[in-house]
């Protein structure tokens, strides 16, 4: 939004605070109001007012805002009026002050992003520039403080991966298959410079996928942990993460055995990814035998106990270093296998722009009202602006969704995992009101 300062603006100001016209004003009056400059640029309280203007046309605009120039021009006068007042009209500053405060307010509600008629509804699409949009109704009308874009957008992202974050939602399980395809090693070499695992021929139908698993079994001065893939680079050939070699020296023995496990979870759209698992009992398919997931503890007595066991895995973890996820077995897979459970999907992930609302639709609809107070509660609070119920009302309204989109389909159930293990005081569970703890986690 672009403001032209004009003669008429000049005389506007002039007849409001001295009765004449700006050209039959003294220099040092012409000079308080706007330096003497000609008009189309600015100087003095008239500068001063513009920079207050441009500051909320342009938060206005970064929230896809609508708006006559003569509603701007109008809070300019005002504006410029009350500061001038403070030295050349002091007796006359009260007066002044209403009527900035008047014109502010007929800014405001002149602002509008959607044009209302009678067969269209202002305001029901949810996306950054109408939370921009709420935020600055809201503040604006209650304090002289002009939120920042970027503490907006902050806020917005802080919301939407605290509100998906904060309970196991239904909306985020996904049923899954999950595919382990094992690769056997036998009688391999290490090179410790480019940390490359080789054994001819046992890469071939491989395929990479994010934390693949390599679990060493036998070989000279080879340290016994599971090691993260890093790449394939041929048949022969992987690289690990890190080291495979106790001495920090090549390994030429010819006789490092273990296991490669790739793990391939379907059943999530094409634009979702993994997060964590929900089930705590993945069920093989083709039978009823399941692996249980078990705590780091547990994890470690069994490999403890048996690290180079074999068979059908039993008892699994999941382990993330930067998003990517390791699944870990015990015992090792000896074959492939398929299995069946629950995810959660990571997300909701950042808008793309101020109109993308994909991010936002992850939510169901009942929560898009939720997510624009509660940004709004975040910049108010960083602002320091009174948002008086409002946080009472945001926490009720989300208490209020709990019992829906926590509910197994079970009419006598109002949370999302059974406690069949008689365990969930151990592992978190709904504490009252919003306060979660995620129920049993990785």
């Amino acid at each position: 939004m672009a403001f032209t300062y004009s003669t008429a603006i000049q005389d506007k100001i002039a007849y409001r605070l001295y009765g004449v016209a700006y050209a039959s004003l003294q220099a040092d009056w012409q000079n308080l109001i706007d330096a003497g400059v000609t008009p189309a640029t600015t100087g003095g309280i008239v500068a001063e007012a513009e920079t207050e203007i441009n500051q909320l046309a342009q938060a206005f605009e970064h929230a896809g805002a609508t708006a006559a120039p003569s509603v701007w021009e109008s809070w300019w006068v005002a504006l410029t009026c009350l500061k001038a007042s403070i030295s050349a009209k002091p007796e006359l500053v009260g007066h002044f002050a209403s009527e900035e405060k008047r014109a502010r307010e007929l800014l405001l509600d002149s602002y509008t992003r959607t044009t209302s008629n009678a067969s269209a509804l202002a305001g029901q699409t949810i996306d950054v520039a109408n939370i921009r949009s709420h935020v600055l109704n809201y503040i604006m009308r209650r304090s002289r403080k002009i939120p920042q874009v970027e503490e907006i957008d902050s806020a917005i992202q802080t919301t939407l991966n605290e509100i998906w974050n904060m309970a196991e939602w239904n909306f985020r399980k996904r049923q899954v298959t999950l595919t382990v395809q094992r690769f056997a090693v036998s009688g391999g070499d290490w090179t410790q410079s480019s940390k490359t695992l080789t054994d001819t021929g046992a890469f071939t139908s491989y395929t990479k996928r994010g934390g693949d698993i390599f679990r060493p079994t036998a070989g000279t001065s080879v340290l016994k942990a599971d090691q993260v893939v890093s790449s394939r680079t041929d048949a022969n050939n992987i690289v690990l993460e890190a080291s495979l070699s106790a001495t920090a020296a090549d390994l030429s023995n010819t006789d490092i055995d273990g296991t490669l496990w790739s793990v391939l979870v379907t059943g999530m759209r094409s634009d979702e990814s993994f997060k964590a698992a929900q089930s705590r009992l993945f069920y093989r398919d083709g039978n009823r035998t399941h692996m249980k997931w078990v705590t780091e503890d547990e994890m470690a007595e069994l490999l403890a106990h048996d690290q180079d066991a074999s068979g059908e895995p039993r008892r699994f973890r999941i382990s993330e270093d930067g998003g990517t996820f390791s699944w870990h077995f015990w015992p090792a897979p000896d074959t492939d296998y398929t299995f069946h459970g629950s995810v959660l999907v990571a997300g909701p992930g950042t808008p793309s722009n101020a109109t993308d609302t994909a991010v936002f639709a992850k939510f169901p609809t009942e929560f898009q009202s939720v997510i624009r107070d509660a940004v709004l509660l975040e910049v108010a609070g960083t602002l320091g602006v009174d948002t008086g119920e409002l946080r009472d009302r945001v926490g009720h309204r989300l208490s209020s969704l709990l019992p829906q989109y926590q509910d197994t389909g079970r009419p006598d159930d109002d949370v999302s995992v059974r406690d069949v293990y008689n365990d969930f005081a151990d592992v978190g569970v709904l504490r009252g009101g919003i306060d979660l703890v995620g129920g049993g986690g990785l």
